[in-house]
Order: C-alpha cells, then sequence, then structure tokens
C-alpha cells in the first residue's frame, strides 16, 4: 500500500527547510476554514454570517490566521459542539481588520484580559466591535497598559508564578491583569533574539513566523521555565532568562511545538490503531507516540542550535552540561520512533526530515 506524499511538509521540521512559506499560509487558512465551516453551521446575526463566508474565500497569510483565536475556537466547535459568545467575540476582534461590515457584542466572563494592539485589557463591561469599510472600532475594552515590543512580538510581563501559567488558558490567556503589564524585562528577551539570529539566522525565522504573543515572569533560580498552549497559537510563556543563549533555546523549543500543531491540523502523527506508550525522558513518564515525536521534534532541533553556538565559542558550563542532557534525552526518544509502524507518513516524515538532516551533521562535524 502506498501512503500519502508528505514531502511537501519537511519545512516543518526544521528551519533549513522552512522557505515554503506559501505552504504555511495554506495550511493556517485550510484549519481556519475548517473550523469557520462550522461557526457557520450555528445561528448567527446575518451579518457575522456574511462576513465570515466572505472571508474564508481568499488565502490570507498566516500572521493573521494561525495569529488569531482560530485554533481555540476549533476546540469548542469540534470537542464541545457549541459556540460560546466570548470565543466568538475575541475571533471577531483578531479578525476584524480583514472582515466585512458587522456588528456585534459580548461579555469576557471569563474575566481574562485581552491583548490587543500592543495593550493589555482587562474589560468589565460588555465589548462592542463594529467594521464598517475596512474601519474596525471596538468600545468597552477599558484602559489599556502598553506592553513592550520586540519586533512584531508583544512581550507581557507578569509577576505571577510560572506555574500559574502552566495550565490551559480558557477561552484565552490565563494572566492575571493585576501582576501583568510593562517592567523592563523584554531588554534580556531582545538581546537573546539578536543572538539567536546571529548564530542562525534561519531559526530567527523560524521563531517569528510563528509567534506573536510572548509572557515573561519573574526569573526562577537555577533553572528557566516555558510552555505553551495548544489552543492559544503564537503565544508561548517563559521564566526571564539566566543568559542570552537562553532565550534561543527556549523559543526554538517552544515554537517548535508552534510548527508541530500547526502540521498536527493537517493529519494525525500517529498511524489508525497505533495506541503505545513510551517512556519519555524529559517528562519522566510514559507517553503516547505522537507525544514522544513533538518532544523529539523540539529537542533536536534545540541541540542543533547549540551545536552552532558552540562553533562560534559561546556558551559556558551550564549550557553545555544543559546540551549533554538533551543529548541523552534525544537518544532515548530516538530509539522509540526509529522505523516505529505507528508512525503515520506525516510523522515519518516530520521524524526523518529532522533526524536524516542531524545524522548528516554529525558525519560533516
Amino acid at each position: 500500500m502506498i501512503g500519502a506524499d508528505f514531502s511537501a511538509f519537511r519545512c516543518f521540521a526544521r528551519p533549513e527547510r522552512a522557505g515554503a512559506e506559501g505552504l504555511f499560509d495554506l495550511v493556517s487558512q485550510g484549519y481556519a476554514n475548517t473550523v469557520l465551516s462550522r461557526v457557520l453551521e450555528g445561528d448567527l446575526p446575518t451579518d457575522i454570517a456574511q462576513a465570515l463566508g466572505d472571508w474564508m474565500g481568499g488565502l490570507r497569510p498566516l500572521a493573521l490566521t494561525w495569529f488569531a483565536s482560530v485554533a481555540k475556537m476549533g476546540r469548542a466547535v469540534f470537542e464541545e459542539s457549541q459556540i460560546k459568545d466570548e470565543l466568538l467575540g475575541r475571533l471577531l476582534l483578531d479578525l476584524a481588520p480583514e472582515l466585512g461590515d458587522f456588528e456585534y457584542r459580548f461579555r469576557c466572563k471569563s474575566g481574562l484580559p485581552i491583548v490587543r494592539d500592543g495593550c493589555l485589557y482587562h474589560p468589565s463591561e460588555s465589548i462592542s466591535i463594529a467594521s464598517r469599510v475596512g474601519e474596525t472600532s471596538v468600545i468597552g475594552l477599558g484602559e489599556g497598559v502598553a506592553l513592550a515590543q520586540v519586533g512584531a512580538i508583544t512581550v507581557v510581563e507578569t509577576r505571577q508564578s510560572v506555574e500559574s501559567l502552566c495550565g490551559d488558558g480558557v477561552p484565552a490567556l490565563p494572566l492575571d491583569p493585576e501582576c501583568s503589564g510593562n517592567f523592563g524585562w523584554a531588554a534580556e528577551i531582545s538581546e537573546g533574539l539578536r543572538q539567536m539570529a546571529r548564530i542562525d539566522p534561519a531559526y530567527d525565522i523560524w521563531v517569528r513566523r510563528v509567534l506573536k504573543t510572548l509572557v515573561v515572569t519573574e526569573r526562577l533560580p537555577h533553572r528557566t521555565c516555558s510552555g505553551s498552549w495548544l489552543d492559544t497559537s503564537a503565544t508561548v510563556y517563559m521564566s526571564q532568562p539566566g543568559a542570552p543563549l537562553d532565550v534561543g533555546e527556549v523559543l526554538i523549543h517552544e515554537c517548535a511545538h508552534q510548527h508541530f500543531h500547526l502540521a498536527s491540523r493537517v493529519a494525525p502523527m500517529k498511524a489508525p490503531g497505533e495506541s503505545g506508550r513510551y517512556f519519555s525522558p524529559p517528562v519522566g513518564r510514559e507517553r503516547p507516540l505522537d507525544m514522544i515525536l513533538i518532544a523529539y521534534h523540539a529537542f533536536a532541533n534545540v541541540l542543533t542550535y547549540y551545536e552552532k553556538a558552540f562553533d562560534m565559542s559561546l556558551g559556558d558550563t551550564v549550557s553545555r552540561n544543559r546540551y549533554a542532557s538533551f543529548r541523552e534525552q534525544v537518544a532515548a526518544l530516538e530509539s522509540h520512533l526509529l522505523g516505529n509502524p505507528g508512525l503515520s507518513d506525516l510523522g515519518r516524515t516530520i521524524f526523518e526530515e529532522l533526524y536524516n538532516a542531524r545524522q548528516h551533521a554529525g558525519a560533516m562535524g
């Protein structure tokens, strides 16, 4: 039996293959349209149904569709079989600049803030959105807190614990507005991103393609902590870095997850019927095969980044120790994936592209 050809998706495996921008746009638009088609099955006001239907007819860039609340809306549609007013309102806020004429009003019942246009808002009243001839007005957001910008990345700084961010944000970032703002921490992030771009410009593209909002918590002793949410795309959280090299490590790792999640919108990473569980050293417990692959995908890219940094005489004892630990973890993850028939055609494409590239780099080195 001949499997599907997912060779074009090698660009989701590693940044050296990441030049096919049109494919990223197409995948993101396709997923957005799948979600919105289900939204349109609901009982929507005529003007909103018309605006969303018209929007689906064009090809928008990844910078709009992946950055919007489409992923979170997707889970509400497919798992809960309903459209919540607030979820739809947040989606319309994100897409409004590209939508036709409509009006919508909703309340933020979740109590969670809204990050919009470089500001953090904590609305207490109803929010009204009106779009007319490409111009959007929003009433009810209240007074926002200006946030730091690092290029196109909005940096939200918060004094709440990193542990408080580890849960899934429903339906948005689990931020405490009283603890969040602009405390001057973004300079370290900017320095780390500049260093990452010098080490490998391809990883700069890799990160900036899928990252719009970075939540930074206070520094932790002797470690960094980071994560992201499957259903809140283009968003990552991390504790303050201990060194500039840490920024590249964290963002490459987390943005690898963003690329993986985006590819997963096309097809599953596991073959039908695959139900095995395999020990994953990074988390210290058994996990399904697709979770083994997502860990391998992230850590293998981080290894490549560190190797290029070391070639430039960057790094210290701490970073070299972390690299050694990651190498052991990657070897263990690799052992579960090599020749495993439980990988789907897409999963195998992602794994083999990254595995073969690392084998080639090792032979050349």
